[in-house]
This record gives structure tokens, sequence and C-alpha cells, in this order.
């Protein structure tokens, strides 16, 4: 969900794009990951900057276990689960996206913005 500060409109999303770098330094037995989440602007007001999405805190706990499991499968060999930890939206998620309002699609990381 996005909130844009000069209208104060609340917009949700299906598609908020966050990457996820992960490090792992065997010589000190830990890692680090690094997470970036792209932002969106208002498709209403005129001069809007980018502003950061809120998750709620059922999406944040599925983004965290999607991370365990890639950070199981990618350093210590284990094979991804077969459930599938689907994300939970508030309303239907259909709507158009649009790509001059996305800055993951500006930066060229959206899949939606490739050509």
């Amino acid at each position: 969900r996005f909130t844009f500060s000069l209208c104060n409109k609340r917009w949700a999303s299906a598609q908020v794009k966050l990457v996820f770098r992960m490090q792992l330094n065997k010589s000190q037995g830990r890692g680090k990951v690094i997470v970036h989440w792209y932002k969106r602007k208002c498709r209403v007001c005129e001069g809007s900057t980018f502003e950061e999405p809120n998750f709620s805190d059922d999406n944040v706990k599925k983004m965290l276990d999607k991370l365990m499991e890639k950070i199981r499968f990618k350093f210590y060999n284990e094979r991804h689960s077969q459930t599938r930890n689907y994300f939970y939206f508030e309303r239907d998620m259909n709507g158009p996206h649009e790509e001059k309002h996305c800055e993951a699609c500006i930066k060229g990381i959206c899949r939606h913005g490739w050509r």
C-alpha cells in the first residue's frame, strides 16, 4: 500500500518490486541481506515525488519466509518447499501497471517496463 504525501491518497498495489541482495561470509560464519524496495509516484498529483510502500504485517512475514527459503536454497543447498505462500491483498488487484509512476520501471528493473 502507498500513501502519497501531497494528497494523502492511499493506493494498494500488487506489484511492489523488492530486491534482496544476499552475501555469505563463510570465514566469519555469517551473512547479510540488503533489501531495496522501489517507490511509486501518485498518478493524480502533478509534481509528486516517489513514495515508499507500506506493508501489512502478514505480507512482511510472508516476505521473510520467502527470503529464508531462498537463503537456505542458495547457501545451504536445501530444497525449495512445495507449498505456495501467496501474499495477502486487501482487494482485487487487477488494475493497470502505470510504468511512468513506477521507479522500478523507470530504472529498468520492473518486468512490466521491459520492451
